[in-house]
């Protein structure tokens, strides 16, 4: 029981290395960030033209984690480390689908 709790939280560990990773790498490649929630995603509700409040961009590092505190709700890195339950690679789509304890899931995208 200890061994899988303990191999649950290096799972954790690891995948937060991985969110964190995809978002201080693109950071660093001056790349741009859109965030939106999974919901808004598949039903285009995050491109809509003519209303883009369902769609957060960030075009400097500032930004990119400004947004990203601001859609997830979470007021710190610490917070949003604390929150944070998983998150998956999407390759198809350039993108990382992430998932907090408050039922929240979203997508970061690399523009």
């Amino acid at each position: 029981m200890l061994k899988e709790l303990r191999q649950t939280k290096e799972r954790k560990e690891h995948r937060w290395g991985d969110f964190t990773s995809f978002i201080v790498n693109e950071i660093e490649l001056d790349h741009d960030i859109a965030y939106c929630k999974l919901e808004h995603y598949k039903n285009g509700e995050a491109f809509n033209e003519e209303d883009d409040s369902k769609i957060f961009y960030g075009f400097s590092e500032g930004e990119v984690w400004d947004q990203l505190f601001k859609i997830t709700e979470c007021d710190s890195y610490e917070i949003l480390e604390e929150q944070f339950l998983n998150c998956r690679w999407c390759n198809w789509e350039n993108a990382l689908v992430f998932e907090l304890k408050n039922n929240g899931r979203y997508m970061a995208l690399k523009l």
